[in-house]
């Protein structure tokens, strides 16, 4: 692995160039530009507002409901936004594949990087609702920053995966379409681990986001520490997953070119 950080790095000029123009092309003509960052998950916190505390009145939490909503909205929409990009990347440049030899691993990691731009904005605007709703800001919050990189690497290593898959079959786009539709429920992102009985609650933790998303919560609204043990167990099993998603890709990547 550290290798293959080696030859990425050869690469930052040709990587920072094609983030800047993903950034370029997403926001090219856009009256708001990149304060859609944060209009799309304020969009999705009110309408979730509104259904659980004037609809349909459920006690989900102790902590005011738009931020404890907000909090595990903003892992998820770097997650989903990434895929949803890093998916087709490959093919979309299927010019720069044929004719340039390059880590092919930069594409989706572009894809990455320009989500985390928006992660880092509405990161901004949550830290404000922190502000406005009287939660002081702790040391506690120093665990962003580890689980922020769990939540790179989780992402990373799922994009690898999908994204080379998708020059193999097609279908892989879809199917991640309506994977990630399923993981937003899958992911206790509007509703509370401890609300789902044992045996299911068990199930929530096979997927590394609910680590991710319990841990924001715990660090910024609980004001407390995440346990040693825990981090520990999550860093081991996404680093693990990164290196056998990177395995994988190399392996793939051979007859890109070819198939493409």
């Amino acid at each position: 692995m550290i290798s293959a950080f080696r030859e990425l790095w050869q690469f930052r000029d040709l990587f920072f160039v094609l983030i800047w123009r993903e950034i370029t092309i997403r926001y090219k003509h856009s009256v708001l530009g990149i304060l859609w960052a944060v209009i799309q998950p304020i969009s999705m916190m009110t309408v979730f507002v509104i259904i659980f505390t004037k609809i349909m009145p459920v006690t989900l939490s102790a902590h005011p409901y738009p931020l404890f909503f907000y909090a595990a909205l903003l892992p998820w929409t770097f997650f989903s936004t990434s895929l949803n990009y890093a998916t087709p990347v490959l093919v979309d440049n299927y010019h720069l594949i044929t004719k340039i030899s390059f880590p092919r691993a930069l594409l989706p990691l572009t894809c990455l990087a320009v989500a985390l731009v928006d992660l880092l904005i509405s990161l901004v605007f949550f830290f404000i609702l922190l502000i406005i709703y009287n939660i002081p800001v702790s040391a506690f919050m120093l665990w962003l920053f580890p689980l922020m990189g769990l939540l790179f690497l989780f992402t990373f290593g799922t994009s690898l995966v999908v994204s080379s898959l998708n020059v193999y079959y097609r279908d892989v786009r879809h199917v991640t379409t309506l994977l990630i539709q399923l993981m937003f429920f899958a992911t206790p992102i509007f509703y509370s681990t401890v609300a789902i009985q044992p045996p299911y609650r068990y199930l929530l933790f096979a997927n590394p986001l609910t680590f991710i998303v319990e841990g924001l919560r715990t660090c910024t609204l609980d004001q407390k520490a995440i346990p040693s043990g825990e981090m520990a167990g999550a860093t081991v099993i996404i680093m693990v997953f990164v290196v056998a998603s990177w395995l994988f890709f190399k392996r793939m990547e051979r007859r890109f070119a070819d198939v493409i």
